[in-house]
């Protein structure tokens, strides 16, 4: 009794009008070179060899154990290529072109605008990293001024205020043009002269609502508005609250002239308190003359 085998005639799966001609030929040259396979050529050298070792599995039914192999080969080699493919690699630091400015994670950096009659964006560098072709990149967290966030600009915004973001990003090397410092509210109101690339932040910000972090802050003067580090404000000896001058009817030069300031809450209070320690001058009509009537 013969039996039936479930693969083809060898022959007819050799001969160049069959189906299998091409793609067997290429799974064999694999097998025998699997780092050439991807740039794979006819090359008729070798093509008897491998007929040869192809006919030999075929006649023993081991052609799908052949295919079987070569797919874990094929397997195997895409996985060194990812293992050693060339990656990115965390740096500590970074100089910016053409200065000695030293950038490192943690610092506040100026980029170059889109536009540039714009003033520059400010971000705060979170990692740098460069690729295997040294392109360096850094991953920075956006600043907001008051006039790009949802509400704009308001009376009590600095000029040099700016507002942390929840906005990540990465940017080139390239985009930045230098350093600068983003103080605290109350670090900056310390400084005795402000810079060109002194900032300070007060508030983090939500780009996709427009929420702020804090939400509430403290209010001063009689127009009940946050403080503001570039306006004048006078302090009251009574209440120690503060004030703009034009607030009490006062020029920012007569202001400054003040050895002492009365708000006009604390002036009324101590006119009242005055008037209720004077001291009679007249006698009271009432009283009796020392002298009596005999």
């Amino acid at each position: 009794m013969t039996s039936l085998s479930i693969f083809p005639d060898p022959a007819w799966i050799f001969s160049f009008n069959s189906p299998f001609y091409l793609p067997v030929v290429r799974v064999c040259f694999f097998v025998y070179f699997p780092l050439s396979f991807d740039s794979f050529t006819f090359i008729p050298s070798i093509l008897p060899s491998l007929l040869h070792f192809i006919t030999k599995l075929a006649s023993k039914n081991l052609i799908f154990l052949a295919f079987q192999f070569t797919f874990l080969v094929h397997k195997k080699r895409t996985l060194l290529m990812a293992k050693t493919k060339p990656g990115k690699k965390d740096l500590d630091s970074y100089t910016i072109k053409g200065t000695n400015k030293v950038v490192r994670p943690g610092d506040c950096v100026l980029m170059r605008p889109l536009d540039s009659d714009k003033p520059p964006y400010v971000a705060r560098v979170e990692k740098i990293d460069s690729d295997h072709r040294n392109n360096v990149k850094f991953r920075v967290r956006w600043y907001y001024r008051p006039e790009e966030s949802i509400g704009g600009r308001r009376q009590f915004h600095g000029a040099k205020e700016l507002f942390l973001s929840d906005h990540y990003d990465v940017q080139s090397a390239h985009t930045i043009e230098g350093k600068c410092v983003v103080h605290t509210f109350k670090n900056y109101t310390k400084l005795e002269n402000v810079g060109a690339e002194d900032y300070f932040c007060r508030f983090e910000y939500k780009a996709a609502t427009g929420g702020f972090t804090p939400d509430r802050v403290a209010v001063y003067c009689k127009c009940e508005m946050p403080y503001n580090p570039d306006d004048l404000m006078v302090q009251c000896e009574g209440c120690k609250d503060w004030f703009h001058p034009s607030c009490m009817d006062m020029t920012i030069d007569e202001a400054k002239r003040l050895d002492q300031f009365l708000c006009s809450d604390c002036t009324s209070e101590v006119d009242a308190k005055r008037s209720l320690n004077t001291f009679p001058v007249s006698p009271s009509l009432e009283v009796e003359p020392k002298r009596r009537r005999r």
